[in-house]
């Protein structure tokens, strides 16, 4: 009998630390799936003789799409101009002020999801923005 009970115990410890290990444990985020709408983008600054030149990635919805989605690469026109437009409207007082790149995150994502009819834009990063 003291054999059975033990072999319980030990088959319900292995299953609680199974059902914990496959089913409580809280799961690593997965990792930002993002898509590079090519090298860097160089505009006029407008009513400006100065260009500003910047580097952007968007951050793609990485629960629905595992890789870049094929969307984005056969529009990669259209994202590309999308975003040179968005640019080419800041003015020099604009792009010196302190929170212009979060307001332009907020515009290019929603502008581009609008365009490309998608919701998988989740968010946009600068790896430079400088003005020249």
């Amino acid at each position: 009998m003291k054999k059975i009970i033990i072999i319980a115990a030990a088959v319900l410890v292995v299953a609680a630390g199974a059902v914990y290990y496959f089913v409580l444990m809280p799961k690593p985020a997965p990792a930002p799936v993002t898509f590079s709408p090519g090298d860097y983008f160089v505009t006029n600054i407008k009513d400006s003789n100065r260009l500003l030149k910047s580097t952007i990635v968007l951050v793609i919805d990485n629960t629905t799409y595992k890789k870049p989605p094929a969307m984005l690469e056969e529009n990669i026109s259209q994202v590309r101009d999308t975003i040179i437009f968005i640019l080419r409207e800041l003015s020099e007082e604009e792009i010196r002020l302190s929170g212009v790149e979060e307001s332009l995150r907020q515009k290019i994502r929603l502008a581009l999801n609008e365009k490309l009819e998608t919701e998988a834009i989740q968010d946009i990063l600068f790896s430079d923005f400088v003005m020249q």
